[in-house]
This record gives structure tokens, C-alpha cells and sequence, in this order.
């Protein structure tokens, strides 16, 4: 999630919620006949701490031109005073609206199954935070299936309103993330999801307010990736208290920890391989670790010596390659000659401080299943330097994620400290899996220095592997501590002969980057909305499929 206060998107998030009366008077007429409906439930428990968030809750729904809705209150045994209160008076109003009381059962119930399987509507709105709709909210996923795609699940982003419940923020949501869902909500508290499929999902009391997480998690295993759409524009809004997630779940440990080829290429630096074998043997608490060293052409006497004191260790292997440098091919030897299940891909300008970085990536990896695995890295200067990457022809190729940002820029922004996926990661320091990597034949050579890294995730998640970045793990990386500046002169010609033939191979993928909000700039290395937001459609204008 990224939280914008830009005045151009807080301009743009408000046309998107705050539509005018004629303009939805107009779509609905429109679709009139589309013979969409809708069940929503609502956990009243969740407005506890927000009761005037309930109140608009009813106004808008009673007041939106789109009218075929039934309202279900999930009602428990701690609602609260207020919120009985407000129900009471509501539920009088209009027979759409009905309460089912659920007793100390929780939420996630048998009560709650059934009714799922009796509901005749279309569509089922789940509301698991305290949230309230934009007027045309139900207009807009009558659009959205009608006219450009019609999915199983939908989500939406949202407006941060205040005490005065004036719009302060648009929080931009995360494009679907199983990954992250795993570990928090990454819808924000309202998903509409067809019926039928509702109806697979199995209840399970023991979740506790913790129940619309587990159905989600239990929604994403039936669902394919594809059928879930996420609409880019803010159709609901929610307390700025209630905007920050909630703590997340971590993902599963794994007891086999399987033997990881750590491969660093050099040339001399000494001081940096010291640092290096350092951080390897005395700071990572991995276990089962074998470290080769690619020495490409280094001369200097006390490197070798080092060198040769290593070897001497049955978990150190040094492998002498005299030949132009060349990253792709160097690290794809070493790959041949690996012993590791899994290969992690090392800058010898990375320093270690933290003992489990390594254990966070691998199970990362494990658990999900993934195809690579980065890791966040830190300038000496505590800064950081890589968050993931952004793909797009906006920033040449890819560029850095977070570049430059402080620290806390990972929480304040949204992004959070959770795995996640995004569409590619550094090899500065990079975890794979060794048979994965020698069938799809490595790098490519003639990606001799550059964005080698950033076409084997691309080529992963060609073949429907993921790419994640796991911010656990956490690195210093004396960045470019051996390698000259694509800039100067003598680099140029290959520099360019690079960008050109990833932007020949991938032009299609470089036109958007599919991990990344499309109001969000792929230039900035922040969450930065994009310069030519005030141009973008409100999702009510006609549009070509897939198009914000």
C-alpha cells in the first residue's frame, strides 16, 4: 500500500469517490439492465472504535442510484452500545437491511457458511474493517463486470478520511499479492467476490477477529491469480488510525535447510572478500553453506595467499576463471559447479551485521514456493539502496525501489516488512534454485554487466515463478565498490547495447510494470503518484480494457 498526499492525487482520489448525483443517475440507468445484485456483510464489531464510520455506512448505501443490495450486520457479543444503537434505528428503515446475531460463535462461522450457500445475489460484499462506500462503489463493480472484465474477486483502493471524515490520503493498494496475503491484508478490509465461489470456502471459528485474513488466505487457494481484478481507484474510505495494517503472520519455517552455494565473483579487493568471509562464517547463523569464490584474474600477492588459505577448508572452494569480465558467464560456471540445492548469488561488497538474513530468504524461497529471492540492502550510510526493483521503459529500464529513502520509509510508506512480490530483485545478492537456474541456462552472456539479474526475473515469471524482495533480510552493500561507472566512455557503447537489448526482449513487460500501482511513477525510486495523474480517468470515464 502506498499512502499519497500529493494535492494532484487527493484531487483525483476525491473525483473517483465523490461523484456527482447525475453522473451515477446516469450509469445505472445505463446498466440498468445488467441483473447485477449484491449481498453485503458487514462485522459490526470492527466499528466498535468508529461508530460514525457505521452511521455513513447506511446514508450512502440508502442514498446510492444502484439500489439491488441486501445488507446483512454480522452482530457478536461485543458490538458495543453505540453500535447497537445505530443498528436498531437503521435496521427499521428499509427490510433490505437485517441483522443475524451470531452469538459468541465469532464471525468465521457454520452461521456465516450458510449464509453464503442460501444467498441468491450475484455478488457478496464482505466488509471486515470499518470502512464506508463511495456512492458509486456498487456502480462501479456493475461496470467494471459488465463492461471491461468480469473476475471472481474484486478490490478497490481507498481515501484516508480524518476525524471530520474530510479526505487526508489516498492509499493506493498493492497489485494481488498471494505472497503478502499470507502474512496481512492486502485489500484493505472490503473484497466483493462472486458467490459461487464464496460458497467453496470452509469457515473456521477458531480465527476470531481474525477472520477476514483466513478467508482471504482460503479465497486465494480457489481463485486463480487472474481471475482477481483490482480496481486502481479509491470507491471506499477508511479511518486514518484504521489505514495501518495489522500485524502480519509470519510465513512458515521449514526444518530442512538445504545446502546453499554462496557464489562471489572478484578481482583482488582483499578488504572486501575479508569482510565478506567474515560476515559468511562468523555473523550468518545459516548452517550449511559452501562459499565459491570466482577469482577472475586477480594478481595481487596477498589476495592470493588468502586465497589459498581458505581453500583449505572443505566449505570454501575457489574457482580461477582468467577472462574478460563478464557477470553472466562468471556466475553461470560457478552455478555448473555448485554443490547447493540453492544458489545465492553475492556482491563482494556486501557486508553482513544480522545472523538470520540468510534463513529469512531461503524460507522465503521454500515456502512459497518462489524462483528467486532478494534481500533489502542499506548504504553504509544506513540509507537504502534497494528495495526490489520498478521495471518500465519511464525508468530506462528498472530502477531501484526505495533508492535513497530512509529506513523508516519501508513502514511509513506501506510497503512493509513482509515478503513480497514484486518483478525483479538485485543479484548484488540474490537466492535461487540451482536445477531452476541451469535449465533456463542461467544469465544471459550477452548481458555482460547490467540487468542480467533483471531478465532472469523476468524470464521466472514468464514461466509463473514468482520474484520476491524479503525485507527481513537486511545487508550493507558498499554498492559498485569494483565496478567503473556505466557513464564513463570506455562503458558506454556495451552500457547502451544492454538497455537496447532488454528493451527489444521485453518490450511488451517494460511497458507497465504489473507489480506496481499505475498511478505510482516508475521513475521515482519512492511511492511518487505519477506527473500526469490529473489526466487519468475517474473509473466512471469510458476506457479501453485494461487501462487505468
Amino acid at each position: 500500500m502506498a499512502r499519497i498526499q500529493d494535492a494532484e492525487a487527493l484531487k483525483w482520489g476525491k473525483g473517483n469517490f465523490d461523484l456527482d448525483r447525475e453522473t451515477l443517475n446516469h450509469l445505472v440507468s445505463r446498466d440498468a439492465d445488467a441483473g447485477l445484485s449484491f449481498d453485503i456483510f458487514l462485522d459490526l464489531k470492527a466499528y466498535q472504535s468508529a461508530p460514525e464510520m457505521l452511521v455513513e455506512v447506511f446514508d450512502r448505501l440508502l442514498s446510492q442510484p444502484f439500489q439491488d443490495w441486501h445488507l446483512v450486520l454480522l452482530r457478536g457479543d461485543a458490538c458495543g452500545e453505540k453500535v447497537t444503537e445505530i443498528v436498531d434505528f437503521y435496521e427499521v428503515q428499509d427490510d433490505r437491511i437485517t441483522a443475524l446475531d451470531l452469538g459468541n460463535h465469532g464471525i468465521w462461522s457454520l452461521a456465516l457458511a450458510e449464509q453464503f450457500h442460501g444467498s441468491e445475489a450475484d455478488y457478496c460484499v464482505l466488509v471486515g474493517k470499518p470502512v464506508f462506500f463511495s456512492k458509486g462503489f456498487l456502480q462501479a463493480i456493475v461496470q467494471e463486470a459488465r463492461h471491461y472484465r468480469k473476475s471472481m474477486l474484486y478490490y478497490c483502493d481507498a481515501v484516508e478520511v480524518g476525524r471530520d471524515l474530510d479526505v487526508e490520503a489516498v492509499l493506493l493498494r498493492k497489485p494481488w499479492d498471494q505472497t503478502l496475503l499470507q502474512q496481512r491484508d492486502v485489500t484493505g478490509g472490503v473484497v466483493v467476490v462472486d458467490r459461487e465461489v464464496l460458497a467453496r470456502v470452509q469457515p473456521d471459528c477458531r480465527q476470531g477477529d481474525l477472520w477476514f485474513h483466513d478467508l482471504l488466505v482460503q479465497l486465494s487457494r480457489v481463485i486463480p491469480a487472474p481471475q482477481v481484478t483490482h480496481l486502481p481507484y479509491p470507491l471506499v474510505a477508511v479511518k486514518g488510525v484504521e489505514a495501518v495494517e495489522l500485524e502480519s503472520i509470519a510465513l512458515p519455517t521449514l526444518s530442512v535447510q538445504p545446502m546453499v552455494s554462496v557464489i562471489i565473483p572478484t578481482r583482488d579487493g582483499l578488504a572486501l572478500m575479508q569482510k565478506v568471509f567474515e560476515g559468511l562464517e562468523q555473523v550468518t547463523a545459516y548452517p550449511n553453506l559452501e562459499i565459491i569464490v570466482i577469482d577472475n584474474g586477480s594478481e595481487k600477492l596477498e589476495t592470493l595467499e588468502f586465497f589459498a588459505e581458505k581453500a583449505k577448508h572443505e566449505h570454501v572452494r575457489i574457482l580461477r576463471i582468467d577472462a574478460p569480465f563478464n557477470f553472466s558467464s562468471l556466475n553461470n560456471q560457478a552455478a555448473e559447479a555448485a554443490n547447493g540445492e540453492l544458489l545465492l548469488f553475492l556482491n563482494n561488497d556486501i557486508e553482513m551485521t544480522d545472523p538470520d538474513w540468510l534463513g529469512h530468504m531461503v524460507t522465503a524461497l521454500q515456502s512459497t514456493d518462489a524462483g528467486a529471492v532478494g534481500a533489502l540492502l542499506y548504504y553504509p550510510d544506513g540509507r537504502i539502496q534497494h528495495a526490489g526493483a520498478v521495471i518500465g521503459a519511464e525508468a530506462g529500464v528498472a530502477t531501484h525501489l526505495g533508492l535513497k529513502e530512509e529506513p523508516v520509509w519501508m513502514e511509513t510508506s506501506g510497503m512493509g516488512m513482509e515478503a513480497q512480490e514484486l518483478s525483479a530483485v538485485t543479484a548484488a545478492c540474490m537466492l535461487t534454485r540451482r536445477d531452476l537456474f541451469l535449465s533456463m541456462k542461467g544469465f544471459d552472456p550477452a548481458l555482460q554487466v547490467a540487468y542480467n539479474d533483471v531478465d532472469y526475473c523476468l524470464r521466472l515469471r514468464e514461466l509463473g515463478r514468482k520474484v520476491l524482495l524479503e525485507p527481513k533480510a537486511t545487508l550493507i552493500h558498499h554498492e559498485s565498490a569494483t565496478r567503473s561507472d556505466d557513464l564513463n566512455p570506455e562503458n558506454r557503447e556495451r552500457a547502451l547495447a544492454e538497455v537496447a537489448r532488454m528493451q527489444t526482449r521485453w518490450f511488451n513487460s517494460l511497458r507497465r510494470d504489473p507489480q506496481f500501482h499505475p498511478c505510482l511513477s516508475m521513475a521515482a525510486p519512492g511511492f511518487t503518484p505519477r506527473e500526469d495523474l490529473r489526466y487519468r480517468p475517474y473509473w466512471h470515464v469510458d476506457r479501453v480494457p485494461d487501462m487505468l
